[in-house]
């Protein structure tokens, strides 16, 4: 799916596991790539997939999606905005982060209300891959056990990781990772040499005793 919508060399951008607990709130609806500064109606600049550890379901803070926003432009239509989302507050750590450019994102969210908010319900073993220009949130957890979920989130190669995992990872454990994935969290060329390191691959940097 990366190889349809991404070009050659993408990388990881993100890679995390969500815990919905019980009497969590919704999630502000947001975009994953909306951090990349250009114009809507757009490409993506990433690609996410959420695998469902647990059960998805309405009850228990199943995804929350907004079909076909991916379309949209900067302009969203009067009646479905509101910063309400932004605003929450919660014993889980949910709620506005403070930087402007993030509160102006928020000005221009859809509406927690939106009836076309429709939860990604599906089995454990399951996953929903999606467009990083999709509108979305984590929905609220109203069940007794929490809801678990993994995520992996990829970007174009030209784009910069939301974890810098060339300094995350030490480097003597990248080197036992597969060739491709480490040219996936950053160890790789984007033609004609973006990327490099001292003119070199970073791929040698793994192994400084075979130069």
């Amino acid at each position: 799916i990366c190889d349809a919508f991404l070009q050659p060399n993408y990388l990881l951008t993100a890679a995390q596991a969500i815990c919905i607990h019980p009497g969590e709130v919704a999630q502000g609806v947001h975009y994953d790539d909306s951090f990349y500064p250009f114009p809507r109606p757009r490409p993506p600049v990433s690609l996410a997939t959420i695998i469902a550890i647990d059960d998805f379901t309405a009850e228990n803070g199943a995804t929350d999606v907004l079909a076909g926003s991916h379309l949209w432009g900067d302009d969203v239509p009067g009646g479905i905005v509101s910063a309400e989302d932004f605003a929450q507050e919660s014993r889980f750590g949910r709620g506005a982060v403070g930087d402007a450019n993030t509160l102006m994102r928020a000005a221009t969210a859809p509406s927690a209300a939106d009836p076309r908010l429709k939860p990604a319900i599906m089995p454990a073993g399951s996953a929903i891959v999606f467009l990083g220009t999709l509108w979305h949130r984590g929905g609220a957890n109203r069940s007794q056990a929490p809801r678990l979920a993994l995520s992996t989130q990829y970007c174009e190669p030209w784009a910069r990781q939301q974890e810098n995992y060339t300094l995350a990872i030490p480097p003597e454990l990248v080197a036992t990772f597969s060739e491709r994935v480490q040219e996936l969290i950053g160890y790789s060329i984007h033609p004609p040499f973006m990327g490099h390191t001292s003119g070199v691959h970073p791929k040698r940097r793994l192994h400084p005793d075979h130069d």
